[in-house]
């Protein structure tokens, strides 16, 4: 999971920003993105596999970014040592969160440069998705854990990126789901009736909520959010 500590961040964070500005610079078209994603994650793993395995052979597929690929690999190792050998596969941990930052800092990046309008898109996910499917089975054979950690970071991506953009775009431009069993966005409002967010509802088929943009029901949010209700 990507949630390591704040000293463990601090030592990823810079490498991760080099990084993804070295890769925001190298996807020049949108489709590029897939490639330039793909073989950089195998290009970090592949410098941890070295240090796990001093005779592993790397063949590196965009060697321009080896440097940044190789100081990330350092830096998440580093942020392992913390935990224990990272034989023992102590490096997952901060692996997964240094991917996690990577996606969301290119196109943050993409977007400062003025080469993307929007930090998400749809056309982003089936990009990403294709990019982290490649490198796990690029790097399965390998057996270091790392195929399993683009697997789970793209499974949270999903659920804490492109779950709630699909969410907002049914509540924009109306659902398209009318199955007897489906979600619909519920609105979350604070005590003054602002909408501060949605929630997710599972609703039966009815005439009532079927073919709305969300249902007609709301959560109200307490101003108390986050304290301890004593008993």
């Amino acid at each position: 999971m990507p949630y390591i500590a704040q000293a463990d961040r601090d030592k990823i964070d810079p490498a991760v920003e080099t990084l993804a500005h070295e890769m925001a610079r190298a996807i020049t078209v949108n489709s590029s993105l897939v490639p330039v994603l793909r073989h950089t994650m195998v290009a970090v793993v592949g410098a941890i596999k070295i240090v796990l395995q001093p005779d592993f052979v790397l063949t590196l597929q965009r060697p321009q970014a080896y440097a940044a690929a190789n100081a990330l690999a350092t830096a998440v190792l580093n942020a392992a040592v913390t935990r224990g050998a990272p034989a023992d596969g102590t490096f997952l941990g901060p692996l997964n969160y240094a991917v996690t930052r990577l996606l969301q800092r290119i196109p943050q990046i993409k977007v400062e440069r003025g080469d993307w309008r929007d930090e998400f898109r749809y056309w982003m996910s089936p990009y990403i998705n294709e990019a982290l499917m490649l490198a796990e089975r690029d790097t399965l054979e390998w057996g270091i854990g790392a195929a399993g950690v683009f697997r789970d970071v793209l499974e949270e991506y999903r659920e804490r990126v492109k779950k709630p953009y699909e969410y907002a775009q049914a509540v924009k431009n109306g659902d398209c789901f009318d199955t007897p069993w489906h979600t619909k966005a519920m609105s979350l409002v604070d005590a003054r009736g602002r909408r501060v967010g949605y929630a997710v509802a599972m609703v039966e088929r009815s005439r009532e909520v079927t073919g709305e943009k969300e249902t007609p029901y709301f959560l109200r949010v307490s101003e108390d959010v986050g304290t301890e209700s004593e008993e």
